[in-house]
C-alpha cells in the first residue's frame, strides 16, 4: 500500500486567503449583478438587506430590480452583466415568470445567467 497522496480534485481555501477575503470590504472586484423580479415590494426588500454583506469569492452583490417581467425584459436586453436572477413565477399572470425564462433563453439568446424561480405559497 502507498503512502501517496491521492489527488481527489477536491481543493480547499487557504485560510490566510480566507481571512483577506472576508476582510477585504472594499475590493475592486466588480460585483455579482442580482436582478430581483417580482411585483411586491416587499420582496425586494428583505431581498436586498439579506444581499446587503453577502460576499462571494472575493466580490459583493449589487442587487437591481424589476417589478413585472416587461420591466425585467428591458433591462435584460440592455445589460449583460447579471448573474442571477431570482424569479417570482407569478405575477402580471399565473404563468409571467416562466414566459420571462422562455424569453431569456431563446428570444434574447442569454444561456449563462442562473435563474432561481420563487412563488409563494
Amino acid at each position: 500500500m502507498s503512502n501517496q497522496p491521492i489527488d481527489d480534485g477536491v481543493s480547499f481555501l487557504n485560510e490566510s486567503e480566507f481571512s483577506e477575503d472576508l476582510g477585504s470590504k472594499h475590493s475592486t472586484a466588480l460585483p455579482w449583478v442580482v436582478l430581483i423580479v417580482d411585483d411586491d415590494t416587499s420582496v425586494h426588500s428583505i431581498t436586498k438587506l439579506v444581499l446587503a454583506d453577502v460576499r462571494f469569492q472575493g466580490r459583493h452583490v449589487e442587487t437591481i430590480s424589476a417589478y413585472s417581467s416587461a420591466e425585467a425584459s428591458a433591462i435584460l436586453r440592455s445589460r449583460y452583466d447579471i448573474a442571477l436572477i431570482l424569479l417570482d413565477v407569478v405575477m402580471e399572470s399565473d404563468d409571467a415568470g416562466l414566459r420571462l425564462v422562455r424569453e431569456v433563453r431563446n428570444d434574447i439568446g442569454n444561456r449563462a445567467v442562473r435563474i432561481i424561480l420563487r412563488t409563494g405559497a
